[in-house]
């Protein structure tokens, strides 16, 4: 099955023209993972473990396809490192990501991390300054807008979160079901 997982995952990224570099750089990690003590794994690691030969597999075919060595067009590079951050800046203790996203880096991504961290760390008066700037930077973009909405209704104020939400869902064009239910949750608070 993982087998068959990642001939999925290549023949995707081939037919949408991108590189499969990434995903094997992704494996090559895992595998790296693997010579640690349990103790220092990834969990992630753990459940998913890279064999040789499957990994020499993966290799093989990714170096095959004819967009290996191609490069991701730079909106799509951000669109992803804007979502590596935001899921750092939620799910990693905000020294993580301080350390990954060090103040000198005035990137639009590690930005966005740190001022989710700092959301996290109950520092809204340094947090929020920080993502309204992003938001006056790329007001076009409906994630930051959304994260806007989501801390607004996380420190009960349901109502003042139902705009940002709404601005969010209009950016995206209606077909986000994860801002819908949180503009749902917001409405519904206001009974």
């Amino acid at each position: 099955q993982e087998l068959e997982a990642d001939q999925i995952g290549l023949r995707l990224l081939t037919a949408t023209s991108q590189s499969g570099r990434g995903m094997l750089e992704t494996f090559e990690r895992f595998a790296q993972q693997e010579f640690l003590s349990d103790g220092y794994k990834d969990p992630f690691v753990r459940s998913h473990p890279v064999a040789t030969d499957r990994l020499n597999q993966l290799r093989e075919r990714a170096q095959a396809t004819p967009y290996f060595g191609t490069k991701d067009p730079p909106a799509l590079q951000l669109r992803h490192d804007l979502m590596r951050a935001k899921l750092s800046g939620y799910i990693e203790n905000p020294a993580i990501v301080q350390r990954r996203y060090p103040p000198s880096d005035q990137s639009l991504p590690a930005r966005y991390a740190r001022a989710i961290a700092l959301n996290a760390s109950g520092k809204f008066a340094e947090a929020d300054p920080q993502l309204d700037a992003l938001i006056r930077e790329k007001p076009d973009n409906a994630y930051f807008w959304e994260v806007k909405g989501d801390w607004l209704y996380r420190r009960g104020k349901p109502r003042e979160s139902i705009e940002p939400l709404r601005h969010a869902l209009k950016l995206v064009g209606g077909d986000a079901p994860l801002i819908r239910i949180q503009l749902a949750q917001a409405l519904l608070a206001l009974d």
